[in-house]
């Protein structure tokens, strides 16, 4: 992986939307409250020195602590996801500074078994979302991968800037009892109508975009067409086909950092 890249219709739910909250308010601090889950608990707790904190208990158990800049979404109960009997909440702490960095703590419940985890949502200050990606009833989390944000070429003048930065996205899924990145090819529709999306968009960009605009709008829709279950190869014959002069000679290493990109990104942690 270059040293560039940075670590860190479908039916779709936003988490900022109405949400369906078990709230309790608490004395001893100021602006704390309480979001149920069965026996886990996440409380937001701003203090009278104005820190910022989510904490998540387990019954008596901390499992979690982080300290935030500021609040930004509340956090959230939803019915039903991602599976018909189960139950989600989710809920985000913001670290502060220029673009960095989200955490979102996702837990659910499914029958008697309970899961919680942590997401890294880097860049992203929006809020998630699930979408039915695959159409089958079972909802997906959406997510970016933002491991080619200001991604350059080793040796090389050719640099993204953070808004010409291809963002990616990518699917969490519950699998049985946790959540996990979906596997390249799992999602083959989904990531193919992406790629071609971002396959005009780089065409459209060509014609009046300046090169960095071009280029990240072709390794957004390399990345997908290698999402999808094409080959590598495949990936690189379309990425060679939209980039610009500049940045052709470069293909195979880019193609090198995609696949690479693509089979290594995780942003979940499981907490417990």
């Amino acid at each position: 992986m270059s040293k560039a890249l940075i670590p860190i219709l479908f039916l779709t739910l936003v988490f900022c939307s109405s949400p369906l909250l078990a709230r309790t308010a608490d004395g001893g601090h100021t602006g704390k409250k309480k979001y149920r889950l069965d026996d886990i608990v996440v409380s937001q707790t701003q203090t009278p020195d104005r820190e910022y904190v989510v904490r998540v208990l387990r019954g008596r158990r901390q499992i979690f602590f982080q300290q935030c800049a500021f609040r930004v979404h509340d956090p959230q109960i939803f019915n039903q996801v991602p599976v018909p009997g189960a139950r989600s909440l989710v809920a985000y702490c913001y670290s502060g500074g220029a673009h960095c960095c989200m955490t979102l703590i996702l837990a659910t419940g499914f029958n008697a078994h309970k899961t919680v985890c942590s997401v890294d949502l880097a860049h992203s200050s929006s809020c998630a979302r699930f979408v039915d990606a695959a159409e089958d009833g079972a909802m997906e989390l959406k997510v970016t991968d933002w491991q080619f944000a200001y991604y350059g070429i080793n040796d090389s003048s050719l640099q993204f800037s953070f808004v010409d930065s291809p963002s990616m996205t990518r699917l969490l899924v519950y699998d049985g009892d946790k959540w996990r990145v979906d596997r390249i090819g799992e999602f083959g529709r989904f990531y193919s109508r992406l790629f071609r999306q971002a396959s005009r968009e780089a065409e459209v960009a060509a014609r009046s975009g300046y090169p960095e605009q071009v280029a990240g709008r072709a390794i957004r829709a390399a990345y997908y067409c290698f999402m999808s279950g094409s080959s590598a190869e495949r990936a690189a014959a379309s990425l060679d086909r939209l980039l610009p002069a500049l940045w052709k000679p470069e293909t195979a290493k880019i193609v090198d950092d995609i696949t690479r990109a693509a089979s290594e990104f995780n942003p979940v942690q499981t907490i417990e």
